[in-house]
C-alpha cells in the first residue's frame, strides 16, 4: 500500500522547462533535485529548473499557480506529473516566476510581474 503524503506542509514549488516540447511544469517537491532526476528519466534529459521557491504550504502555492495558468495547461500522458505541464507564452514566463515568488511569500507582486512583462516586451522588440 502506497503511503499517503501530506503536501500542505513546507517544501518547494518549482518551475521546470522542457525545451524539446517547449512546455513548463509547475510542481512541488521536498527535494527538487531528486524530482528533476526522476522527471528526466520520464520526459527526457533536457529538462532544466527555471525557479525553485521554498514555502510554508507547497500544495496551496502549486494549486494557485495551476489555477492562474489553467488556460495554458496541456496533457503529457499518464506519466507522473503529466497533468502539470503548461504552454506558457514568452511573456507568461516572467509572470509565472513572479507569481511563484509572491505566492510563496504570501504577498502580491503583480506590479512587478507587469513590469517584467513590459521589460520582456521591450527586449523582444529591440533584440528580436
Amino acid at each position: 500500500m502506497k503511503k499517503q503524503q501530506n503536501h500542505a506542509v513546507p517544501g518547494y514549488v518549482y518551475l521546470i522547462y522542457d525545451p524539446s516540447a517547449q512546455l513548463h511544469k509547475i510542481g512541488l517537491s521536498r527535494s527538487p533535485a531528486t524530482r528533476l532526476r526522476y522527471l528526466k528519466q520520464s520526459y527526457g534529459g533536457q529538462l532544466r529548473i527555471l525557479q525553485v521557491v521554498w514555502t510554508f504550504n507547497m500544495l496551496f502555492v502549486e494549486q494557485s499557480l495551476h489555477k492562474q495558468f489553467k488556460l495554458a495547461r496541456t496533457y503529457r500522458g499518464r506519466m507522473d506529473g503529466g497533468t502539470e505541464w503548461f504552454e506558457l507564452n514568452w511573456w507568461q514566463i516572467p509572470v509565472a516566476k513572479t507569481s511563484l515568488m509572491g505566492k510563496a511569500l504570501g504577498v502580491n507582486l503583480s506590479y512587478i510581474g507587469f513590469g517584467l512583462i513590459l521589460l520582456a516586451l521591450v527586449s523582444k522588440i529591440i533584440f528580436g
